[in-house]
């Protein structure tokens, strides 16, 4: 019963993920997100935005959820699927991410 219970919550848990990434594309808290970084001096060219968007959510829901390795598994993440990411750009999108998606962890 216990496994039962984890797999229906692993599958709740994606189908949030799935989903919070799909709508993600017409949240105009994404369009703030992506400002936001090139306000900074960042502009993320528009194939790797969305990347970008679903990494800073990504991480915002890791701190919701305790956040202990929020900032490493984000980054990690991002860098293998955005391998010219700086150290100084990653920081600005958990940043920027902290204050367009989740300003409640600042």
């Amino acid at each position: 019963m216990q496994l039962h219970s984890r797999l229906g919550l692993a599958v709740m848990i994606s189908t949030v993920a799935l989903v919070t990434s799909c709508g993600a594309t017409y949240d105009s808290s994404n369009t703030a997100f992506i400002k936001k970084l090139d306000s900074e001096g960042y502009t993320v060219v528009k194939e790797k935005q969305q990347l970008v968007i679903s990494g800073g959510r990504e991480y915002c829901a890791d701190e919701a959820n305790g956040g202990s390795l929020a900032i490493q598994s984000t980054t990690i993440k991002l860098k293998s699927e955005f391998p010219e990411l700086t150290t100084d750009m990653g920081n600005a999108i958990l940043q920027s991410a902290n204050s367009v998606f989740c300003p409640q962890y600042k």
